[in-house]
């Protein structure tokens, strides 16, 4: 996930100062200002060659995506010529983004989210960086939407709570959760990295706080969580692209059984040229 760089945040602090806290306040004249983190990519300037070759040396496809730049990104593999349907829209950085893409097949309904972060507090600075939706109000949606049937639903998580000394951790995995009936029956988060990272990240365990704190399930339901691997641990960019490529697999062949590095960057080559 895209983190802007010291000196960019130093030009969007001009006027109101930044928190990587979750529970600093946005306030309404901060909207403009965090425009750019949420919704572009990042400046290189005279390092972009130097920066370009330690990427290939590494394994790596391409510059972090932010949370507005992988939604459009969905809005492209999942679009309507393919069969999708856009259903709900939102605004964040000014700028409107796709809700869901859906898509019924099978007699189960397949939803492709908008990125959601796994932040306790919505309406925060980092909040608003990690693209803005919480998983309540994606839930919310979700069941307004769907009430009734059988749903299969894909989100990109924004993993965002602090980590370690570095601040926000900056990294997408896809959690795929299947619900009857506005319940919630099943949750997997999808991993692309190894589990040593997360051995002190805990995400699945975040997000299953959120949702029994929320909620969303009883005490006794947990999310689970698979490890995949296949982005290498000094590749900190391509997760936006191994989430999108997971969603793909899942409603190609049902799971990720045939997922592996090699499909995973003629995926990126095909759908991430830009």
């Amino acid at each position: 996930m895209h983190i802007p760089p010291e000196s960019r945040t130093q030009a969007l602090a001009h006027f109101t100062p930044l928190s990587d806290s979750e529970k600093t306040p946005l306030m309404q004249q901060d909207h403009q200002q965090f425009a750019n983190v949420v919704n572009a990519p990042e400046s290189r300037g005279f390092c972009t060659w130097f920066h370009t070759f330690l990427n290939k040396l590494i394994g790596v496809f391409g510059e972090k995506l932010s949370p507005g730049q992988l939604n459009r990104c969905l809005d492209r593999i999942f679009s309507e010529d393919k069969g999708w349907t856009k259903n709900g829209s939102f605004t964040v950085g000014g700028v409107e983004q796709t809700l869901f893409r859906v898509k019924e097949s099978a007699g189960t309904t397949y939803i492709i989210c908008a990125p959601a972060h796994d932040l306790a507090e919505s309406g925060s600075c980092a909040a608003h960086m990690a693209g803005g939706r919480s998983f309540l109000q994606t839930y919310n949606a979700l069941t307004a939407a769907f009430p009734q049937g059988q749903i299969k639903v894909l989100i990109p998580v924004a993993q965002s709570n602090t980590y370690a000394f570095s601040g926000p951790r900056g990294h997408f995995t896809l959690l795929e959760v299947d619900m009857n009936n506005r319940t919630i029956q099943n949750a997997v988060l999808h991993d692309s990295k190894g589990g040593f990272v997360d051995l002190f990240y805990g995400g699945a365990e975040r997000i299953t706080e959120i949702f029994r704190n929320d909620g969303l399930t009883g005490n006794d339901f947990s999310v689970t969580v698979e490890h995949r691997g296949e982005q290498g641990l000094l590749n900190g960019n391509d997760c936006g692209r191994f989430a999108a490529y997971y969603a793909k697999q899942i409603i190609a062949e049902g799971g990720l059984g045939k997922a592996n590095k090699k499909s995973a960057y003629a995926f990126f080559a095909t759908h991430f040229k830009d």
